[in-house]
């Protein structure tokens, strides 16, 4: 070994003496220039610091979901997106005709029975008149027959007096035959008053027993038409029950921002959803991992310019099981109470995991990391020594120490001397619009109807080959023989219904006019024949009614029935206009109409690019630009609905979205404007007075974070940046840099 050789080996053996300091031996990372006594290097400070995601949020309403808490049937919706409701205000009604017919004919019911017990009250009152009549002329009679015995008595005691002076010559036997003869003669007498006087008060008991038990009769039928009339009304309350339950009305006052427009709903399936715009919040855009909710402490934004605290607004039980059988993925969201935000803001939202109050803080950029131990170089009469380090939390640009190194220490900050760049460019402020999207528009119609028979079973014998239809057109007739015989059975008993009460109309007339010939004493029993005649005259009404209604209702799904347009548009039958006699069921489709009623410009919303409230530009493919906003979209999908069964076990069922649910519907506030189709922007509100870079600049170092590269006194220095992408690859530089810093472009 030579002389020169022997002395680099020296030179490298006190080189690796001199970079083992702090007490720590490692392996020791190439440097790209030799040590000299001009390192860059930075102070270790104190400070405070905060961890934080920041992520896009966007000010939301909230949505009530509107349903049915059973399953219904032709359900017709009364209202149109972006329509303002108002609390109890109908949004659709079901199918009750069923519910309909029943309360009709237990209202039909409810009518008779009270017809009947007023009518059997009155007739029985007049009765027991009758009776109370009877009975007093009984008595008058009684009392009269004793007067007369009474002055019988008196005249046959004078007579007897007298004879007895008259004739005191008489012979004793004589007189003993005749007394005796007289005596029976008295005797006979009195036992016939005496029978007469018992007939007369047995009269009088056995009226008083009728009247009593009329009085009875009349108390138990008016307790058994009470129980029966109490029936009616709980059955006819069930029946309303119903019928409101076929009505579905507005919880809260808002805009219509979802319409599924289905004809048949489902149990607890959100039909018609409300965006109540008095209730904001904050909503993310995209889920926060387990951890960090776990670790969230804080939440709030810079919208603004200045921090807003926003309060973390848990969904409750009933919106998560709604949420769970409706199709919807309920993301974070935010109370807030800033009055300057509006409906469709996207805003910065910062979710605080961690926070150090006066902690020693570097650089990420002069952290270094080796198997997986991490260390820095500090900074000692100009040399680097190596030095390990336990690290806290990082705000994406600096790094908590918490041991290893001190406030006020030396700390290399290394310069990027090998980098290659195109040029530079000064750093200034501007601003951003988180979300921008873009999608196809066209016009179209949301709602379309099924156009069925309805009825079991019918012969088609016309359809028509129009496509565009009006309100009222005739869409085909078809033809039901089945129900026919009970239309003449029905008809029959309408007419012996009409032919039996002209007959006793004829005979009440007559026996009221002999009646009226007999005067007074016949008061009551023309009273109460009158009452038999109007009886049997309202009775006769109640019943041709009830038959009648019966009848129109057979005849209805009776011969030959036409189906019409329920509104304008676009008709395509399922049948031919010369297809014959086809046999149909009631749930056999005609064709499908499409209402075009209801135009407006749709936008494929699969993404969920599109919220209720967003303005949006309406672009046409010759370059015209129309303004607008989205009225209608259904806030996020996951396709998944569970139902409950009877017996309370969840059934999932995977379910691909209804139209309605992957469409945004855009209203123009130019209404005179036709367009057909084109391209839908949707920009957000711009936040300024903020750094922008576009993506490009932005540079990423696997499991450290984003950076860029700066230029201090004509040196390039990596800068870790912490950023917030928009939907267009922009970049809203956060924390990191400052307006008048000098930034590398086309790093190599």
């Amino acid at each position: 070994m030579n002389k020169k050789q022997m002395i680099g080996i020296g030179m490298a053996f006190v080189l690796f003496l001199s970079m083992t300091g702090c007490g720590k031996n490692s392996g020791i990372p190439k440097l790209k220039k030799p040590v000299s006594e001009s390192v860059q290097s930075i102070k270790a400070q104190k400070k405070n610091i905060t961890e934080e995601k920041v992520v896009i949020g966007d000010v939301t309403s909230h949505y009530a979901g509107c349903h049915y808490t059973e399953d219904k049937q032709k359900v017709e919706y009364q209202v149109k997106y972006g329509e303002h409701v108002s609390k109890g205000q109908v949004l659709a009604t079901a199918d009750c005709s069923e519910y309909e017919v029943q309360l009709e004919d237990l209202n039909h019911q409810l009518q008779q029975e009270k017809e009947q017990i007023s009518y059997e009250k009155k007739h029985m009152e007049l009765e027991i008149k009758q009776k109370k009549q009877e009975q007093k002329k009984a008595e008058q009679a009684e009392q009269q027959q004793k007067k007369e015995a009474q002055q019988k008595k008196e005249e046959q005691k004078k007579e007897e007096e007298k004879k007895q002076q008259e004739e005191e010559t008489e012979t004793t036997q004589a007189a003993d035959g005749e007394q005796s003869t007289e005596q029976v003669k008295e005797e006979k007498t009195t036992e016939e008053q005496e029978a007469e006087e018992d007939t007369a008060q047995e009269s009088s008991k056995a009226i008083g027993a009728d009247i009593k038990r009329l009085e009875t009769d009349l108390e138990y039928k008016k307790n058994l038409s009470d129980i029966h009339i109490s029936k009616y009304n709980k059955d006819i309350a069930a029946l309303k029950e119903k019928i409101a339950e076929n009505t579905l009305t507005a919880d809260v006052d808002g805009y219509v921002a979802y319409i599924a427009f289905k004809e048949d709903a489902l149990a607890m399936e959100n039909i018609i959803m409300i965006a109540d715009t008095k209730e904001l919040y904050v909503e993310l855009q995209e889920d926060l991992p387990e951890p960090t909710q776990k670790a969230m402490t804080r939440v709030y934004t810079t919208y603004l310019g200045k921090e807003v605290e926003l309060k973390e607004l848990p969904y409750s039980e009933s919106e998560q099981r709604l949420a769970a059988r409706n199709s919807m993925l309920l993301r974070p969201r935010f109370s807030i109470e800033n009055d300057k935000m509006a409906l469709g803001d996207y805003l910065d939202v910062h979710i605080v995991v961690g926070e150090a109050d006066n902690a020693v803080t570097i650089s990420k950029t002069c952290l270094y990391t080796s198997d997986e131990k991490q260390y820095v170089y500090k900074v000692v009469n100009g040399k680097k020594e190596k030095c390990f380090v336990e690290t806290g939390i990082t705000n994406g640009t600096e790094v908590e120490i918490l041991s290893g190194i001190e406030e006020g220490d030396d700390i290399f900050y290394p310069i990027g001397e090998k980098i290659r760049y195109t040029e530079t460019e000064t750093v200034q402020t501007g601003s951003i619009s988180l979300w921008k999207q873009t999608s196809v528009f066209k016009l179209g119609y949301p709602r379309e109807l099924e156009i069925s028979t309805g009825v079991d079973e019918a012969k088609l014998m016309y359809a028509t080959d129009k496509h565009q239809v009006e309100k009222g057109e005739l869409l085909a007739t078809v033809q039901v023989d089945t129900g026919q015989a009970d239309v003449e059975e029905i008809s029959s008993q309408i007419d012996s219904l009409e032919r039996q009460y002209k007959e006793q109309k004829k005979t009440g007339e007559e026996a009221v006019k002999q009646l009226k010939k007999q005067g007074d004493e016949q008061a009551v029993a023309l009273a109460i024949a009158k009452l038999e005649m109007q009886h049997n005259e309202e009775e006769y009404v109640l019943q041709k009614k009830a038959l009648s209604v019966q009848l129109e209702r057979q005849k209805k799904k009776t011969g030959s029935i036409s189906i019409v347009a329920p509104c304008s548009g676009n008709y395509e039958s399922e049948f031919a206009s010369d297809s014959g006699h086809t046999i149909l069921r009631t749930d056999h489709p005609l064709g499908t109409l499409t209402d075009q009623t209801l135009p407006y410009y749709q936008a494929d919303n699969m993404k969920n690019i599109f919220h209720y409230g967003d303005p949006v530009s309406l672009e046409t493919e010759n370059g015209d630009t129309y303004e607008g906003k989205v009225v209608g979209a259904y806030p996020v999908g996951n396709q998944e609905v569970n139902f409950v069964g009877e017996d309370d076990n969840v059934t999932y069922y995977l379910m691909d979205p209804i139209k309605q649910q992957t469409m945004a519907y855009i209203e123009l506030e130019d209404k005179t404007a036709e367009l057909t189709s084109g391209k839908a922007k949707v920009i957000s509100n711009a936040i300024p007075n903020v750094i922008v870079l576009p993506g490009e600049d932005i540079q990423m170092e696997e499991n450290v974070g984003e950076y860029v590269w700066v230029l201090k006194d004509e040196k390039p220095y990596k800068q870790y940046v912490v950023t917030l992408r928009n939907t267009d690859r922009e970049c809203w530089v956060i924390r990191g840099l400052s307006e008048g810093d000098v930034i590398l472009k086309g790093v190599e």
